[in-house]
């Protein structure tokens, strides 16, 4: 039986019981799971004779795209079986549904990856800014080290200089030093007679000095 026949066959038989098989996706409630709780509904109206075996898959098909959430790809699926009547049975609707979730889950997990790589690629770069910045650091600190530690040699050599100016201006001169040396030494002058061999003072000397 075709879709067209199965649609005529709900009209004419089992119209007024269709409210019975009618059913809205939940919130939070996965696809698949609105599938097989429409299922069972189509079996209870199936039992009761409320709904013909034949017109099953056709309703499952309208109540599936009228009344769920579905992926792009799953949709545009169903939508061409609808347009060729050709109407998917339970277990075909089962495998279109696992596909679009497995799709689904795939995608997700693309998405997930992406994000984690970037988050990644975010906290990378993150410490390579730091490790730079800290070495950028450290090789300014060093620098600065060295400017002190070259300050405190100059101060040093600069006060070592002070220090040896500071003890030459203090020090007696060679040349002074020579003179008294020399007014030391010498002999102190003497009066002599102007007759050798004659005494100071004695007869015969005779007041002078003697060169």
């Amino acid at each position: 039986m075709t879709t067209k026949d199965s649609g005529k066959c709900l009209e004419t038989v089992s119209g007024h019981h269709l409210g019975e098989v009618t059913t809205q996706q939940q919130l939070g409630e996965q696809l698949l799971a609105f599938l097989l709780r429409l299922e069972a509904l189509l079996q209870k109206a199936i039992q009761k004779e409320s709904l013909e075996r034949a017109s099953t898959d056709h309703v499952c098909l309208r109540q599936v795209l009228t009344r769920a959430s579905l992926t792009e790809p799953l949709g545009e699926a169903l939508r061409k079986r609808r347009m060729i009547e050709r109407s998917p049975t339970f277990l075909e609707m089962l495998g279109l549904i696992w596909e679009s979730e497995a799709w689904e889950a795939s995608l997700a997990k693309n998405v997930r990856a992406q994000v984690e790589k970037e988050a990644d690629s975010r906290a990378n770069a993150k410490a390579e800014n730091e490790n730079m910045d800290k070495e950028k650091d450290e090789v300014e600190e060093q620098a600065e080290e060295e400017v002190e530690a070259e300050d405190e040699e100059v101060e040093k050599e600069e006060e070592n200089e002070e220090g040896e100016d500071h003890s030459l201006d203090h020090a007696p001169s060679d040349t002074g030093q020579a003179e008294s040396n020399e007014a030391l030494g010498s002999p102190t002058p003497a009066w002599t007679g102007s007759i050798p061999g004659k005494c100071p003072g004695g007869p015969g000397w005779v007041h002078g000095y003697l060169a």
